[in-house]
């Protein structure tokens, strides 16, 4: 069987895809760079996420292609003698049976959703099969899906945190895509695991696991962590993008033709910029209770060959070292002591 969801494959599709801007082109990019040097100031790095999900300005159909339910999985000890690793799934699978909405869509300027992804290519069934008593088979399996799993998680959870703090679009909900290699491990198991786990991590909303096992494509599974309609919209415009392509021969190729790549440019005052060139707006000490300011910003979407920067690429300002940045009183007016 040739697989759909690789890493190249899901990379190729996010590439062609225009809703899924990367945060690693345009002035994303020159905005990152600016802040990481920065941070490093402070001896610290500020981690990002690696998409930005720009939604239609259009209403989509009221029905999303999701197929909602919760399931319970036992998971046998391999040596049969302990008690049985029990998951319960609350999954919402995308349903292709369903083709996702068709005709034109107009893409506008608000960020629904930022992404991570990770790519899981170990075949945990071996270390799996290795059980051996000494510790509780649940707690076992428990640790293993989360050397795995679990880790991609939180490393995805610190990411979209710092794309939170650093954009302006603190309100965007958290989404992780995991591409899992990971030959016959049952897709259930693992989506079990994350029903439980992503209650632990504040900055994800939703997982988006994609994984063909066991000889057979299994459709695009979500885990969600409520039941925010921006993530409703996500899953019905995620799905159009999964389904409009052709998977088998090579890279994936697109059914609706070549797509417009999109890129950010950002327009700061130079204020702002100085702000972000030596992150003066984030490491504060700890019996500081001020609010942190917010340097302002203009982002906009445009086509990749229409892009000019608007952000000038500097070096950190020696200047701003030793600021210290408050807010009056009353919180109307932003001062800066020397």
């Amino acid at each position: 069987m040739k697989k759909r969801f690789t890493k190249a494959n899901v990379l190729e599709v996010l590439r062609q895809w225009p809703q899924a801007v990367s945060t690693d082109a345009g002035d994303l990019r020159v905005l990152h760079d600016m802040a990481n040097a920065g941070a490093q100031m402070w001896g610290q790095r500020l981690p990002w996420p690696d998409y930005l999900w720009v939604d239609f300005d259009d209403e989509l159909p009221s029905v999303t292609p999701v197929r909602s339910g919760i399931e319970t999985y036992n998971v046998i000890d391999p040596t049969g003698n302990g008690p049985h690793a029990t998951f319960s799934a609350h999954k919402q699978v995308l349903d292709e049976s369903l083709l996702p909405p068709s005709g034109k869509f107009r893409i506008g300027q608000r960020v629904i959703c930022m992404l991570e992804l990770k790519v899981i290519d170990a075949n945990l069934v071996p270390k799996l099969a290795a059980y051996r008593p000494g510790m509780p088979w649940p707690d076992f399996l428990h640790m293993k899906l989360d050397e795995s799993f679990g880790r991609r998680l939180r490393e995805a959870d610190q990411q979209i945190a710092g794309g939170k703090r650093l954009l302006p679009f603190g309100d965007a909900c958290g989404v992780t895509i995991i591409v899992s290699g990971s030959t016959n491990l049952p897709d259930n198991i693992v989506l079990g695991f994350l029903s439980r786990a992503i209650h632990g991590f504040s900055n994800i909303d939703a997982v988006l696991y994609l994984s063909d096992t066991g000889g057979k494509p299994y459709a695009p599974a979500f885990v969600v962590k409520g039941d925010d309609p921006r993530i409703k919209r996500f899953q019905t415009q995620v799905s159009m993008m999964l389904s409009s392509f052709t998977y088998g021969g090579g890279l994936p190729i697109s059914r609706v033709g070549p797509q417009p790549e999109l890129v950010v440019r950002i327009e700061m005052d130079q204020r702002s910029r100085a702000m972000y060139r030596s992150w003066a707006t984030g490491w504060r000490a700890n019996d500081d209770q001020t609010p942190v300011p917010s340097p302002s910003m203009t982002i906009g979407f445009v086509r990749a060959e229409e892009f000019v920067s608007g952000l000038p690429r500097t070096e950190p300002d020696p200047t701003l070292l030793d600021c210290r940045f408050r807010w009056d009183l009353d919180g109307t007016n932003l001062r800066l002591d020397n």
